[in-house]
């Protein structure tokens, strides 16, 4: 932590769904420009992961959020606006020049991390859908994805063919409390 004096981590004690992942840490950041980076706390990861996001961010001028894994929809979701996609099929030829296997998502899967600007969350849009069922309240990815956009932010997943280069899921990630 002293060698990257910027750098903070922010850990939830109450399961809040969704919300837990992105929205404490977005509101602390209100006003800022920030980078934020979700991670799962139960799985180790490559430690070039982390600058692998960052770049992709750079290069995306900071107007999407990245991930290493993903879904297209396939007609599954109504998520659909135009106005992503456009904006998806702009950014796309920039990434696929350093990321040969990026493919823009519906559904940014955060099982692996998540890279954003804290501005392009719609905090509003995430608590209230993770308060509409139980469903919404358990799954994050839907739910993190849907808010995005509605707020027209790209999503991309960098890596489809080895999503999680050097990930080991921990043990954490199996107890009875995971998944309540």
């Amino acid at each position: 932590m002293e060698t990257y004096p910027k750098l903070k981590i922010f850990r939830q004690d109450e399961d809040t769904g969704p919300s837990m992942k992105i929205v404490p840490t977005v509101k602390r950041c209100l006003g800022e420009r920030a980078i934020i980076i979700s991670i799962d706390d139960d799985s180790a990861y490559n430690k070039s992961q982390i600058f692998t996001l960052l770049h992709a961010l750079e290069i995306a001028n900071y107007e999407c959020v990245v991930g290493f894994r993903g879904q297209s929809d396939r007609g599954m979701f109504s998520f659909g606006e135009h106005g992503v996609q456009v904006k998806s099929q702009q950014l796309l030829p920039k990434l696929k020049e350093y990321f040969p296997n990026v493919e823009p998502v519906d559904i940014i899967e955060g099982f692996g991390m998540i890279a954003y600007l804290s501005d392009l969350v719609d905090v509003q849009a995430i608590e209230t859908a993770s308060k509409t069922s139980k469903e919404c309240f358990r799954s994050d990815d839907l739910t993190i994805s849907y808010a995005l956009e509605k707020r027209g932010v790209p999503k991309f997943a960098l890596n489809h063919v080895n999503p999680f280069p050097g990930v080991q899921q921990l043990s954490s990630g199996f107890e009875a409390d995971a998944l309540s």
